[in-house]
């Protein structure tokens, strides 16, 4: 299990479990989202607070309050 609770930089993995993401999504999208990371010997890593304040300024540019729901009515993908 990875202590997420005492680190202040977070491997990329880390980071994915911390915004509750699998590792492929966040390695595909972290520059598309902005996210504030760097590069040590070819890892990336991600500080507590950076991930704190992209959460904070995702929620309040969201117009919605949280996932909209999915259709059961379909199957397959919902596209938005």
């Amino acid at each position: 299990m990875i202590e997420l609770n005492r680190n202040t930089r977070l491997t990329m993995r880390e980071a994915a479990v911390y915004l509750g993401h699998c590792y492929s999504w966040i390695h595909a999208n972290h520059r598309v989202l902005g996210l504030k990371g760097y590069q040590i010997g070819g890892r990336w890593y991600f500080d507590r607070a950076d991930l704190d304040a992209w959460i904070r300024n995702a929620k309040a540019g969201s117009q919605t309050k949280g996932y909209l729901p999915l259709r059961e009515t379909k199957k397959g993908r919902v596209r938005l």
